[in-house]
């Protein structure tokens, strides 16, 4: 899209093309929607259908537990380190009762 200056309702399918689903259907295939899909992490999305980054970014505003938020790998990463910290400590509580 940035090199063809194209909106993703220009770059999805039309009516007389064989692979055609639905009006703006290329729009609709966003990173944002798949991980919505996948992680049922959802937002209220109030994009416009040439609006191709809005899920993306309103998916990146959830958090996701052992991951954190969708745009700051960092925190996640330290996220995800004191989760599994606080796993590691209450197994070993529980089975070797410390």
């Amino acid at each position: 899209m940035n090199i063809t200056g194209c909106s993703c309702s220009e770059l999805s399918t039309t009516p007389v093309d064989e692979l055609y689903k639905e009006p703006g259907d290329w729009c609709k295939e966003s990173s944002g929607q798949y991980l919505c899909d996948e992680s049922g992490k959802c937002g209220e999305w109030k994009c416009t259908l040439d609006d191709f980054e809005c899920k993306r970014k309103e998916y990146n505003t959830k958090y996701v537990p052992l991951k954190g938020y969708g745009n700051d790998c960092s925190s996640a990463m330290n996220s995800q380190l004191i989760e599994w910290g606080v796993i590691g400590f209450l197994l070993s509580v529980i089975i070797f009762g410390i």
